[in-house]
């Protein structure tokens, strides 16, 4: 049986994401299992899947057989695996792929791979590494996002000892936020950055200062969901700049080029 008519069995079980939920469906590891190890047919037509723009059922389908899969997952998947996660244009699912990635490299070698696009001159993916700090590094978001009445309640606790990996991505998320020369990466950075002072080292509060009074300055999201106004600030800065342009209608799609801003609810 080709990946094909795999892919087709699989829809029939209609169990899409069922392994990531952890409910058992027994058929699907049978297919899974009698499918392995992977031919090289099979894993060039994962890649090829994987490689593809769209966010299709095909890559849900290659990441819950994997999921399953018990022999070592070939080492030549995990790039395309891991850019597929990247790409994906949905906030949640994209986790499906970061799952899959962290099994085959390692929590510390994956999250270098991310920390690397962030610090990267691809602005596109590095915009989506940053977002995808919420599913591969959820502590830190809430440590950065959460007002102070719910970070002394549910946060604080669970931070001690995790000082040191919270500080090394804000750390390097203030490197990348003074370095920007583009609105669209800074207000991505602004909404992954801790509004309260209090939240830095002791060191780094007066830079800390100049960054949270950049951010008012430029309009740029003060708490981790933008405004209407502020999200219609970037809308139209996008409409006037080709390269922030470019990024958000093109590539993220956060909105259609013939969209009106001033109609949005």
């Amino acid at each position: 049986m080709n990946l094909e008519k795999l892919y087709l069995a699989y829809k029939k079980l209609n169990c899409t994401f069922d392994p990531f939920y952890q409910r058992d469906v027994s058929e699907f590891q049978q297919l899974v299992d009698a499918h392995s190890p992977l031919s090289r047919n099979k894993i060039q037509d994962m890649i090829s899947i994987l490689k593809q723009d769209e966010d299709s059922s095909k890559k849900y389908f290659v990441m819950d057989f994997l999921k399953l899969y018990k022999e070592e997952i070939p080492h030549e998947l995990y790039e395309p695996v891991f850019d597929a996660g990247i790409r994906h244009r949905d906030p949640s699912f994209n986790r499906l792929f970061f799952i899959i990635s962290k099994q085959m490299k390692g929590p510390q070698a994956f999250m270098e791979d991310i920390i690397k696009l962030i610090k990267g001159k691809d602005l596109y993916r590095k915009i989506k590494a940053i977002d995808s700090l919420y599913w591969n590094f959820h502590l830190y978001w809430s440590f950065a996002i959460e007002d102070e009445k719910s970070y002394e309640k549910y946060v604080r606790e669970r931070a001690i000892g995790q000082e040191e990996e919270i500080y090394k991505i804000l750390n390097i998320l203030m490197r990348e936020f003074q370095k920007s020369r583009n609105f669209l990466v800074s207000y991505m950075l602004a909404t992954y950055l801790p509004k309260y002072v209090s939240r830095y080292p002791e060191e780094w509060q007066e830079e800390a200062q100049d960054i949270i009074a950049q951010i008012k300055k430029e309009g740029l999201p003060f708490y981790h969901k933008a405004t209407k106004e502020e999200f219609q600030l970037l809308w139209k800065k996008a409409l006037e700049n080709e390269e922030i342009g470019s990024l958000f209608f093109d590539q993220l799609k956060w909105r259609k080029r013939e969209a009106n801003p001033e109609s949005e609810s």
